[in-house]
């Protein structure tokens, strides 16, 4: 009862994530210059729910928001990259893409999520079959409202530096 209030339901994205995803395919097809090239964020929403992306004054308030709070998000994890750090955390990860911008040798990237959301997602990224979900990620299965994502990141290994990318729009 709880995912279907917040938007989640079986094989499917939540709302949230889905919204997200669609504020990051609308900057690709609307803003120049773009602050994000993100070449899976129209294929992971679709080419038809893309082009129906609005464009009134509170969608480029919030696009901008996303844009650049994803921007920020991946010039951290550069930086802490170049410092030793080797995995990457996104919790709360929704349709976001950044694990397949931050390809780097040795870095694993763990998404955690509802399962609803993974599968969607890796389904998503399956049909644009230039993208190879498995190869770059670990998908972690998790319930974010009940804070149950501990279990989750103990795939991770602790002696090895990790930078955790929080949910605050995801």
């Amino acid at each position: 009862r709880e995912a279907a209030v917040l938007g989640v339901q079986e094989q499917r994205a939540s709302r949230t994530a889905m919204r997200v995803a669609l504020h990051r395919a609308a900057h690709q097809r609307l803003d120049r210059p773009l602050v994000l090239e993100d070449s899976i964020a129209v294929p992971i929403v679709g080419e038809a729910r893309a082009a129906k992306a609005g464009d009134d004054r509170f969608s480029r308030a919030m696009r901008a928001f996303v844009v650049v709070r994803s921007r920020f998000a991946e010039d951290a994890l550069a930086r802490a990259v170049a410092r030793g750090t080797r995995q990457y955390v996104v919790l709360g990860a929704g349709l976001d893409t950044s694990a397949y911008r931050a390809v780097s040798a040795g870095l694993a990237v763990f998404e955690v999520d509802h399962p609803s959301t993974q599968e969607w997602k890796r389904a998503r990224l399956q049909e644009a079959a230039e993208h190879r979900l498995d190869m770059l990620t670990t998908g972690l299965d998790a319930d974010l409202v009940r804070f149950d994502y501990l279990p989750a990141l103990l795939e991770m290994t602790p002696a090895v530096p990790a930078l955790l990318d929080t949910p605050s729009d995801r």
